[in-house]
């Protein structure tokens, strides 16, 4: 078993890797959800430049996600950090497995959602209907859908907080990604848990109200820059405490036992007589 994880240090340390390389990150993100935005507007209204548009922005999305990873672990290392050539070039060759296990992620969660839900739906669809407590009931069981498809949800994301990071620095190969992840998680998955309900959620809803909001103001440029400013700020954090979890818990590891090849006691050689 892992020893244990502590939460205050993966958000101290987040928020110091944070300040210490603020103007990277933050340059990084202010590009990236620039274009974003760009995309959105200028693409919305025609279907296949739309999805171009949407792929154009999975990439880009991978990089960015590439390069915090990438400046993380060169803290973590305590070496000379590396430039923006080095962090493009890195980041590009860490790209396919990212995306890669990222996508698989995803359709793994959003199927088991679906599937899930729609079982669910079925079955206490059916309990509530056979018990007959009429439709306030039926109502009451059916908004239990989504409180229960919380449960299955919250486990994968815990499991796989760290594959960006596995992706990226260690590059496993193939799916193995996500069994690393797991063995990583693994002893500390509360710890984990509370930790994703600390931070990255409530950031994932503040991105899509400054989204929504975006899209409502459609106003003057100083508020779209405003938001895009506030967007920015945000944007690097997820993925910045998801890689220093995953040195945290790499740190919390049990180091396993090194096997000495050479006997304590050496052996007389064999004479090949039998004892008496």
């Amino acid at each position: 078993m892992n020893a244990s994880l502590r939460i205050s240090t993966v958000l101290r340390r987040t928020l110091g890797i944070y300040a210490g390389q603020a103007s990277v990150l933050l340059t990084a993100a202010i590009v990236l959800d620039a274009i974003i935005v760009l995309d959105r507007v200028s693409f919305k209204s025609s279907p296949v430049p739309a999805i171009a548009a949407v792929l154009v922005d999975l990439v880009l999305i991978g990089l960015f996600v590439c390069v915090v990873v990438l400046i993380a672990a060169d803290v973590y290392d305590g070496g000379a950090p590396r430039d923006a050539v080095q962090l493009l070039r890195a980041a590009c060759s860490a790209l396919g497995p990212l995306l890669l296990v990222g996508v698989l992620a995803v359709l793994a969660i959003t199927l088991l959602t679906s599937v899930a839900s729609t079982i669910l739906f079925v079955i206490i669809g059916g309990m509530v209907l056979s018990a007959g407590v009429g439709v306030l009931g039926l109502a009451i069981g059916l908004l239990l859908v989504p409180v229960l498809m919380l449960i299955p949800e919250l486990f994968l994301i815990t499991i796989w907080s760290v594959l960006a990071a596995v992706a990226v620095l260690e590059r496993p190969g193939g799916l193995r990604a996500f069994a690393r992840s797991r063995k990583l998680v693994r002893g500390n998955g509360w710890r984990v848990l509370a930790l994703i309900i600390v931070l990255p959620l409530p950031l994932a809803l503040a991105t899509g109200e400054l989204d929504r909001a975006t899209r409502l103001a459609g106003a003057t440029p100083a508020t779209a820059a405003g938001l895009l400013v506030i967007a920015a700020l945000i944007t690097p954090i997820p993925a910045l405490a998801s890689t220093v979890l995953y040195f945290e818990l790499r740190r919390a590891e049990p180091i396993p036992a090194r096997a000495d090849p050479t006997p304590l006691i050496a052996l007389p050689p064999s004479t090949g007589h039998q004892p008496l």
